[in-house]
């Protein structure tokens, strides 16, 4: 189910482990408020069947309003090294190329095409019919996703 929010909404693992589902569910837009990079909360918005499918799904996996994702009797650092174990057992490490990161890669790349209607250079984009002060604001708005102050940060997700 981590993954799953990490591919819907483009989130950290320690924001997907940390979430609160009932709580981050404000209708329209979740509300990211847990384990989030330098403390800073933002809001992602819910535009399509899947982003809602997944989270009404986590909200089904916790009992309790106020619960995250992580059982309540386990610290962050123990449910990290166990979310990291079991990537491994099933081939999820940067050895063999694929990352748990590089659900949140394809989120944002997903949304620059979206929007732009290009594919980003990262996935071989061709960026000499973008108009340019449209694609400054993509990658604003995808540092404004990503947690990140900067727009330059944007340019390791998209190339």
């Amino acid at each position: 189910m981590q993954m799953a929010l990490q591919h819907a909404f483009g989130i950290r693992m320690r924001e997907s482990a940390t979430l609160k589902p009932h709580g981050a569910d404000k209708g329209t837009y979740l509300s990211v408020n847990w384990g989030t990079k330098g403390g800073r909360p933002r809001t992602l918005p819910i535009e399509n069947d899947y982003q809602r499918q997944v989270l009404d799904q986590a909200k089904k996996m916790v009992t309790g309003l106020n619960d995250s994702l992580m059982p309540k009797e386990i610290n962050f650092e123990a449910w990290r090294n166990h979310y990291y174990y079991v990537c491994r057992q099933v081939g999820i490490t940067r050895k063999n190329g694929i990352t748990s990161h590089g659900l949140r890669h394809e989120n944002f790349n997903k949304y620059y095409e979206k929007i732009l209607g290009v594919a980003s250079p990262v996935c071989g984009g061709d960026l000499s019919g973008v108009d340019s002060e449209k694609r400054r604001f993509v990658m604003q708005e995808i540092a404004d996703r990503a947690g990140h102050v900067r727009k330059s940060i944007s340019r390791k997700y998209l190339g």
